[in-house]
């Protein structure tokens, strides 16, 4: 039985170093194969926000439906995750711009950290606010705009 630390490193090494050990022309190699590389312009373009002219572009263009096709989308329809992200950037920037005009006021944590108003993550949204009657205004409208889209 092993008792002492130096004792229990050397066989907690020598265990790895035994059963990890690979003999290099055994290991796959990527050298051959040629990777497409973005651009910064296109990495940017792609992760960027939408602003608000593509915004309002995509809205002044269609035409009413709220769902593309006869019956809408089903689950799992490949469409369906791209236009959700569209409708909640729409939701962020609406939030964003009542935030900037001081509409709306998020919560003031401690120090010079910045307000939060809206947590998103996966198909969850929060809104957090001051309790005003200011903020319950302005989150209806907020909401009568985002059912608009």
């Amino acid at each position: 039985m092993v008792e002492e630390v130096y004792e229990i490193k050397e066989v907690v090494r020598s265990y790895f170093e035994e059963h990890f050990k690979a003999k290099s022309w055994l290991r796959p190699r990527l050298s051959l194969v040629d990777f497409l590389v973005l651009s910064n312009a296109q990495n940017e373009r792609l992760v960027g926000d939408f602003t608000e002219e593509e915004v309002s572009c995509l809205i002044r263009e269609s035409d009413g439906e709220k769902s593309p096709g006869p019956r809408g989308l089903k689950q799992g329809d490949p469409l369906a995750p791209s236009l959700f992200l569209i409708v909640v950037e729409c939701l962020r920037l609406l939030m964003t711009r009542d935030l900037d005009m001081n509409l709306f006021t998020g919560l003031h944590l401690e120090g010079e950290s910045p307000p939060i108003s809206l947590l998103q993550f996966a198909v969850d949204t929060l809104i957090i606010g001051e309790a005003t009657i200011k903020n319950l205004w302005c989150l209806k409208a907020i909401l009568r705009c985002f059912e608009l889209i």
